[in-house]
C-alpha cells in the first residue's frame, strides 16, 4: 500500500525541476525572438515585392501630358460626350 507523499517530497520535486524550468523559459524566449525575426523579414519581403511591382508598372507609361492625351480628354469634355 502506498502512502501519501510528504511535504518534503514536494519540495524536493520542485528543487529537481527548477533548473529544467529555467532552461525551458530561456528556450521560449529564444523561440519568440526567432519567430519575431521571421515575421519581420517576411513583412519586409512582402512590402518590397509590392513596392517593386507598383514601381515596375509605373515606368513604361508616360504621364498624360507627355502622351498628349490631356487635350483629347479636354475636347471630349467640352463636347459633352458621355
Amino acid at each position: 500500500m502506498e502512502t501519501a507523499p510528504t511535504a518534503g517530497a514536494g519540495q524536493a520535486w520542485r528543487a529537481a525541476i527548477a533548473p529544467q524550468a529555467e532552461v525551458q523559459q530561456s528556450n521560449a524566449v529564444v523561440n519568440y525572438v526567432a519567430m519575431g525575426l521571421i515575421i519581420a523579414f517576411t513583412a519586409i519581403t512582402v512590402v518590397n515585392t509590392l513596392a517593386m511591382s507598383v514601381f515596375d508598372r509605373r515606368r513604361p507609361h508616360p504621364p498624360l501630358s507627355q502622351a498628349r492625351m490631356i487635350p483629347v480628354v479636354a475636347a471630349e469634355l467640352s463636347e459633352g460626350a458621355p
